[in-house]
């Protein structure tokens, strides 16, 4: 194991891109390892998408709700990135939640 944490992040993000160290320096400053529970939410409806996620671990679903039940619309799996992405790009209210199935 890397004594950086963000090292296995930089492994998927170097097979399609490449930066410089400066680069990778600015983009250090700008990440977080986050930790979340099962069952916990990274996003929920009505609020803005202001995060692009690298799921290391774990599995997450994305979906929305009627009155009487949950529609899946997509499920995200270790090493995929995830947001809820129209949200990120415009700025408007995301309609989608972001649930965690497994501790990730």
């Amino acid at each position: 194991m890397s004594d950086r944490p963000l090292d296995f992040f930089y492994s998927y993000l170097f097979q399609g891109f490449t930066l410089v160290e400066s680069e990778r320096k600015s983009l250090d400053t700008k990440l977080k390892i986050l930790h979340y529970k099962k069952d916990s939410y990274l996003m929920e409806p009505d609020t803005k998408a202001k995060n692009l996620f690298f799921l290391q671990k774990g599995i997450v679903r994305s979906f929305y709700q009627t009155d009487d039940r949950e529609i899946n619309t997509e499920f995200f799996f270790e090493n995929e990135y995830l947001t809820a992405f129209t949200s990120f790009l415009t700025g408007e209210p995301a309609k989608l939640h972001f649930q965690c199935m497994e501790d990730s």
